[in-house]
């Protein structure tokens, strides 16, 4: 929840490409856990999921950008390998 409070958060205010950089740690962080903070949904995972969704949709991300975080949109964050689930912008 720190990360998210001090990284990702102010990202924005950087720029895409910052914000990018951000969310590619997460990314990241995704590949290896389910969740954010290990296997169980957390408050850290609600906070990051309404970040990222704002982003996503002021950024005008190109599908696929972010494919573990886009997962979440797609009701299948156990799925894996993730299943794109299209572009409903």
């Amino acid at each position: 929840m720190s990360f998210l409070a001090s990284t990702v958060h102010p990202a924005r205010r950087r720029g895409v490409e910052h914000a990018l950089d951000a969310y590619r740690v997460v990314e990241k962080r995704l590949g290896e856990s389910t969740f954010v903070a290990g296997s169980k949904m957390s408050v850290a995972d609600i906070h990051l999921f309404r970040l990222f969704w704002r982003f996503r949709n002021s950024a005008n991300l190109a599908p696929r950008t972010l494919p573990l975080l886009e997962a979440f949109r797609c009701g299948h964050p156990n799925a894996r390998p993730f299943q794109f689930c299209g572009d409903s912008r």
